[in-house]
């Protein structure tokens, strides 16, 4: 029987947290998706697109297209993974690569039927592809790491505005706004505590394979940019389960909600808000965590 695949749309501020590139990892290692073009978002996406470049040369991946989306404005200390990137520019990728992510992105969605968009980060990119293509928007689902409804970082008690949110709420109000087939969302509540650690860690560092080797690489030079995070387990990974809504929910609480997005970037329920599909919590995380750590050897 062939495997019907889905066709994935991945726009990610990768190179700023190390969960964006655990989450591609995982993305090249899902038989049930096809990714069909990587665009890279918010602050220097210029250095984002070549280290999306750089992994995907690495693993092998080089079918994949990268596109660069609309830059902002940035910290330099963003670009955690820049010692890896090295020299590596976007001219080394024998893969396509197009500087106009917005254009590509659009292109991509024309000519692909049931897209699903998956968004890792801050809207911007994908704000504007509402803008330019609703009839387009209109064919696609829609999944992201977004938000949080009661819970903060690792558990916490509390609602707060959480980052993919307000690094531009405007553009999350917009996205909201849009006509997608279907939203679908995993909140810090979630994905806020998702960490390998103990043995599941200890057989990624064994590992010989192309993903969890350059997943590592990068690991360790993004740790040497945040001295705090423990150095026998991974950090928040929070990004993968954006990618694993992509083709599973069995292992999580989902509820429909009707959300909007206040001016500060804080999720509230309200009757005339949009219907998201929410992953509220995990009925087995730990079977969650089991199905990460085969994925990213497999």
């Amino acid at each position: 029987m062939t495997l019907h695949r889905k066709n994935i749309l991945l726009d990610t501020d990768i190179g700023t947290d190390i969960d964006d590139t655990w989450a591609l990892g995982l993305l090249l290692n899902c038989p049930e998706l096809q990714p069909g073009l990587v665009l890279t978002a918010t602050g220097d996406t210029l250095y984002r697109a070549r280290l999306a470049c750089r992994i995907l040369d690495a693993t092998g991946r080089r079918e994949v297209p990268v596109a660069v989306g609309i830059p902002t404005e940035f910290a330099r200390t963003a670009c955690s993974q820049e010692a890896w990137v090295g020299n590596y520019q976007l001219g080394d990728y024998s893969g396509k690569v197009h500087r106009d992510g917005i254009q590509a992105a659009g292109e991509w969605l024309q000519r692909t039927e049931a897209a699903t968009v998956i968004a890792l980060g801050p809207l911007t990119n994908i704000a504007a592809l509402c803008v330019r293509h609703p009839d387009l928007i209109a064919r696609c689902h829609f999944i992201a790491m977004l938000g949080s409804i009661a819970k903060g970082h690792r558990d916490a008690a509390g609602a707060i505005s959480e980052y993919n949110v307000c690094g531009d709420i405007p553009a999350a109000q917009a996205v909201f706004k849009a006509p997608w087939k279907s939203v679908t969302i995993t909140p810090l509540d979630s994905c806020g505590n998702i960490v390998l650690d103990g043995e599941r860690y200890q057989r990624l560092l064994t590992s010989s394979r192309p993903i969890p080797r350059c997943i590592l690489e990068n690991y360790s030079a993004w740790r040497k940019q945040d001295a705090a995070c423990p150095p026998r387990q991974s950090s928040v990974l929070f990004d993968t389960v954006a990618v694993y809504l992509a083709f599973a929910e069995e292992l999580l609480v989902m509820r429909e909600l009707r959300l909007d997005i206040d001016d500060d970037g804080f999720m509230r329920e309200t009757a005339a808000g949009r219907l998201v599909r929410t992953a509220l919590d995990w009925k087995d995380k730990e079977a969650y965590l089991d199905l990460l750590l085969h994925r990213l050897l497999a």
